[in-house]
């Protein structure tokens, strides 16, 4: 039995276009960007004012060393580095000890629930 390749043409096309829509959806879900407020200051060096963020939503990778966006209880948004990962809670600092988003010397303890994003990369304009 062979396969009319006419017949079999619309079939791929359609599978492909299937495929494409389920991972442009899966992306949308799991990544994109934010854009680091003007005037954050905690990270300086990492992630300057106005940077892009491309970020996963879901930041299920969070470990030492990683630059969250963190909600906080206040209202407002941080940009921070996780220092150490405790059950269900995170210890962020930020880098910049001046800022005027400071915690105490020991870091801030976040739920990971307020951690609104884990930045993947950053892209400035330099």
């Amino acid at each position: 039995m062979s396969v009319d390749p006419k017949r079999l043409r619309p079939w791929i096309r359609r599978a492909i276009l299937v495929a494409v829509v389920v991972m442009a959806v899966l992306l949308y879900r799991n990544y994109g960007w934010l854009r680091v407020p003007a005037g954050m200051d905690t990270m300086p060096a990492d992630c300057p004012a106005g940077a892009l963020c491309i970020i996963a939503k879901q930041p299920s990778a969070v470990q030492p060393g990683s630059i969250v966006f963190v909600d906080l209880a206040t209202g407002g948004t941080v940009v921070t580095r996780v220092q150490r990962v405790v059950g269900d809670d995170i210890v962020v600092s930020n880098d910049n000890r001046n800022s005027r988003f400071a915690f105490d010397d020991g870091g801030a303890v976040v739920s990971i629930d307020q951690v609104r994003a884990l930045v993947i990369t950053v892209l400035t304009d330099d």
